[in-house]
């Protein structure tokens, strides 16, 4: 999901509604949830197939504090999100077509950029969908940018079948 299209969908929710982050297993990251961080991020890259991609990510970091992780039963309404969001789009470039990702990791437990695959009323909140990334071959799929979810990804490398010509990755068969 771009960053447009996620701010579209929060624009066209209740206000008022809480913005609630629903995780790949369907726990509901902690209402006490700060904003920690909004980042931009430009990737170069080369696939596998010798082709060089470039595309921009925006990551919005949630951090639940320890000693606030019970005291709060309400997450921020989508308001606050949305003013937080635009005070730093004042100053800081993101693109609007940019992939938008949720970086969150529980306490004694790593962080994992997440990838947005919805925006949904629920009773009386709005969660955002969460799933865990995946790895995939983009010179197979050659969706530069796109964004694999877990358990969705194809891939078709297989390194015996890789060839170097001329200092870059040769195709077999369609792929690397």
């Amino acid at each position: 999901m771009t960053t447009q299209d996620f701010l579209n969908q929060l624009s066209n929710q209740d206000q008022t509604r809480p913005l609630e982050f629903v995780l790949t297993n369907n726990q509901t990251v902690p209402a006490a949830y700060h904003v920690t961080e909004i980042k931009t991020a430009v990737i170069h890259s080369m696939d596998c197939g010798g082709k060089a991609n470039h595309w921009h990510e925006t990551i919005l970091q949630l951090w639940v504090p320890a000693n606030d992780a019970s005291d709060t039963t309400t997450a921020m309404s989508i308001q606050k999100f949305l003013g937080i969001y635009e005070r730093v789009g004042a100053s800081v470039p993101i693109q609007p077509d940019a992939i938008m990702r949720v970086e969150y990791g529980a306490e004694q437990q790593a962080a994992i950029s997440y990838v947005i695959t919805g925006v949904q009323q629920h009773k009386n909140s709005t969660q955002v969908i969460l799933e865990l990334p995946a790895v995939a071959c983009k010179a197979h799929d050659r969706q530069v940018g796109a964004v694999p979810v877990l358990g969705q990804a194809t891939g078709c490398c297989d390194t015996s079948e890789a060839a170097v010509v001329d200092n870059e990755l040769a195709m077999v068969n369609g792929c690397c």
